[in-house]
């Protein structure tokens, strides 16, 4: 694995500068207010991917379960595994926009120990010039245009997010050799108009495929759901570990697309609740059999979750003492006053307001 030779030079230059470009519009606002939202402990999800990642719907009856299941067993030598994972937060408000962060971490395991690069917080002023400051970024050309397309703040939070996200996993299936690397999430649908970086994704998975990697996409949070009533078993009733081939239950987002990812069903603990878990569609499926065994032989698994995906998870999140930090280094720097808004649903509608104010 050569993420030590090649990370430092990639996306934090590119990242860091088009955060300096749209800063800018700060300092011509020198000794305004800072506007502190009630969500700026709270992490942001990526509203492109947050119905992918919670749930899929399988279409085709479930009466051949046991048909289904393939069972797995530790495949060794081991190999090197690398997982990539990506946090947005909420900073602050100013009069022209919104201040956020992001932060993205790069973690892998090789034959002694758990090893990470860090990248940001970056941090952005997003208004409504920001399109225009972005789309001369490097990725105006690998990303449609339309990846460009939103004016509102909060749709570009989770833009910036899945990009930063993007990036990190381009650079990482082209500096591995024969490595597992993990995605947290799902692997979309190619030809899906929602998603215009899913060209972009192709290309990144033939860049894993050349280096011999193998690309799976572990999701959080998975439910099922029948479409045609039947029942669907308990995590408790699988064997362990397991996988449980589910691909051609789930139907297709459009007739234009097609899924980047094989899905399965992984159970990989007794404990496990069960993860849905999409291996690059492109390898044969003895090799996604294989390469999931390998894994089971080469990381360590908590809960049935990979301890490396686990580690980027954690360490790439932004906490509240981040935040405050980010927030006082910002007053300091352009002289804002921080003010805290105030939680204005609370006020109008009490305990029925909701936690977020976003």
């Amino acid at each position: 694995m050569l993420l030590e030779n090649t990370a430092e030079a990639t996306v934090p230059t590119r990242w860091a500068e088009v955060s300096l470009r749209s800063l800018k519009d700060m300092e011509e606002n020198s000794g305004e207010s800072l506007e502190l939202t009630v969500a700026d402990t709270g992490e942001e999800e990526s509203s492109l991917l947050k119905n992918w990642t919670t749930s899929f719907h399988l279409h085709s009856p479930w009466n051949d379960f046991q048909s289904r299941i393939v069972k797995l067993h530790p495949r060794p030598p081991r190999v090197k595994v690398a997982a990539v994972d990506c946090s947005s937060r909420k900073i602050g408000r100013t009069k022209k926009g919104l201040v956020c962060a992001f932060r993205g971490t790069v973690v892998w395991r090789d034959d002694f120990a758990y090893r990470y690069l860090r990248y940001g917080p970056f941090l952005f002023h997003i208004t409504e010039r920001f399109p225009e400051t972005f789309r001369d970024f490097a990725f105006s050309s690998t990303v449609s245009a339309s990846a460009f397309s939103f004016l509102n703040p909060s749709g570009w939070l989770s833009r910036i997010r899945y990009l930063l996200e993007i990036e990190l996993q381009r650079m990482v299936c082209e500096s591995s050799r024969d490595s597992i690397i993990l995605w947290d999430g799902v692997m979309p649908a190619a030809g899906l108009d929602l998603d215009p970086v899913s060209p972009y994704l192709s290309h990144i998975l033939r860049l894993a495929r050349s280096g011999n990697n193998k690309v799976m996409a572990l999701a959080k949070e998975t439910r099922l759901f029948s479409e045609n009533g039947g029942p669907l078993p308990e995590a408790t009733e699988l064997p362990s570990p397991c996988l449980v081939d589910v691909d051609k239950c789930v139907g297709e987002v459009s007739p234009s697309s097609q899924r980047l990812g094989y899905t399965f069903i992984a159970k990989f603990a007794p404990d496990s609740p069960g993860f849905r878990l999409d291996v690059d569609r492109c390898l044969p499926k003895g090799e996604m059999v294989e390469a999931v065994e390998r894994l089971l032989a080469s990381d360590l698994t908590f809960q049935g979750y990979p301890e490396t995906l686990r580690a980027a998870h954690i360490l790439s999140a932004l906490t509240p003492v981040d935040v405050l930090g980010l927030q006082r280094s910002l007053a300091g720097r352009y002289g804002f006053k921080i003010v805290r808004s105030p939680p204005v649903r609370r006020m109008l509608f009490g305990p029925y307001g909701g936690w977020d104010d976003s």
